[in-house]
């Protein structure tokens, strides 16, 4: 989902019927339904923003950067993809079990999220925000699998997964292969067949994921094996003017740590996990 955000919000001279005469909100309701459509789509997993920090021509280029990221094209001028991970001195509500419930090996893993797992963060209350389930189920190596640190950036895991992303009981279910840039969309029965193969020496990873938007930014804010991160995507022309949100930076609560380097990360914790 690319959203262009209308030039009623920070390019206000340019919102004119003499350059579109199909126009016919005044600017503060065309910003006020812009809004409400971004606000809408909270929570899909490739929300790219592309407003008007920039002139036309530099807007067109952004949003061809994120066409070319969505469909997994190479380009000089990429979506930089940036994971800070989170330190602070709040008790840590774990949102991961280390081992699989004794359920039928047909039905799904049972999940469980603590309430309080992003308790230390004090969220605005006019912040609009989607909360997100994730569960990654590792697969069992085959014969081409190969063990490989890639750069963040690379966005390639080294392990084939399965997962399931949801809200509210409703979920979606996917595979990711080892090497590839995108997942494919299952079926549940697909998903179960998976599971059969599941890599028993892998814990089962049970993300919680919070998307909210800041200064036109989509991040999600993460919860895994203890863990907290803060993600973003930025286009290459803004990565400079990055900002990141005081309630999640405030050096009296928390403080974010160097940018995690490897894309390996949730293979190495579901195993660290599994052999605790």
């Amino acid at each position: 989902m690319i959203h262009l955000v209308t030039t009623a919000v920070g390019a206000e001279n340019h919102y004119t019927k003499a350059n579109n005469a199909a126009r016919r909100e005044t600017p503060t309701q065309a910003a006020e339904l812009d809004s409400k459509v971004l606000q809408a789509y909270i929570g899909h997993c490739r929300l790219a923003i592309v407003d008007n920090r920039t002139d036309f021509g530099q807007k067109m280029d952004r949003t061809l950067q994120h066409v070319f990221d969505l469909v997994g094209v190479e380009s000089e001028k990429r979506i930089i993809y940036k994971r800070f991970q989170i330190k602070n001195d709040a008790p840590k509500h774990h949102s991961y079990e280390h081992r699989l419930l004794p359920v039928n090996s047909r039905q799904l893993i049972h999940t469980y999220f603590h309430d309080q797992v992003f308790h230390s963060f004090k969220f605005p209350h006019s912040l609009h925000y989607a909360d997100i389930t994730i569960e990654k189920f590792f697969l069992e190596k085959e014969e081409h699998d190969v063990d490989r640190m890639l750069p963040i950036n690379a966005n390639i895991p080294d392990r084939s997964y399965i997962y399931r992303r949801g809200q509210a009981g409703s979920y979606l279910y996917f595979l990711r292969k080892a090497g590839s840039r995108k997942p494919s969309v299952i079926s549940v029965t697909e998903f179960l067949s998976y599971m059969e193969r599941m890599d028993k020496c892998m814990a089962v990873l049970h993300e919680r994921v919070r998307y909210f938007i800041y200064e036109y930014q989509y991040f999600a804010l993460i919860d895994v094996g203890g863990e907290q991160f803060l993600e973003v995507g930025v286009d290459s022309l803004l990565e400079t003017t990055l900002k990141l949100p005081p309630f999640i930076t405030d050096s009296n609560t928390l403080k974010v740590a160097q940018e995690s380097k490897w894309e390996t990360f949730d293979s190495w914790l579901a195993y660290n996990l599994n052999n605790k």
